[in-house]
């Protein structure tokens, strides 16, 4: 694929590991399974890592959670979503959110809260959790 990313709609959101510059993700509003990218070049060349993340649900923005396994949360129309390199699957991190659109995620380290912000539902924080082992084998999509 080249540094255009065809088909892929716009790019909603870009982030960058904090550990290797060339590790790149971005989200994009695009569809066909065409929503969430990841290069390991500093974009030279993108690999498609939506996976099972719905087809119909837009990737609005992303952040990458440092000291992880390639920890990625995704705000979307309808919540949150998650995933590592070790889970094969996206999984719904948004239990307790208002049925609404993210538009923002930070993760505050110091406070240990993941924050989003949302449209027309204000700023939500969660007690920053690591997700548990148990999950990965559940199909929550």
């Amino acid at each position: 694929m080249d540094k255009k990313i065809q088909s892929a709609g716009d790019i909603t959101r870009i982030t960058v590991s904090p550990t290797d510059a060339m590790a790149v993700y971005l989200t994009t509003n695009g569809g066909n399974g065409k929503r969430i990218f990841k290069s390991t070049n500093g974009g030279d060349t993108w690999t498609n890592i939506t996976l099972n993340f719905q087809n119909d649900v837009g990737a609005i923005c992303i952040a990458y959670e440092k000291g992880t396994n390639e920890g990625l949360f995704i705000g979307s129309p309808i919540g949150v979503f998650y995933k590592n390199a070790s889970l094969t699957l996206w999984i719904y991190y948004g239990h307790g959110l208002p049925n609404t659109e993210v538009n923002d995620i930070s993760i505050a380290y110091g406070a240990k809260k993941l924050r989003i912000g949302t449209w027309g539902r204000g700023v939500w924080e969660w007690i920053f959790i690591r997700i548990p082992r148990y999950i990965v084998s559940q199909k929550i999509l």
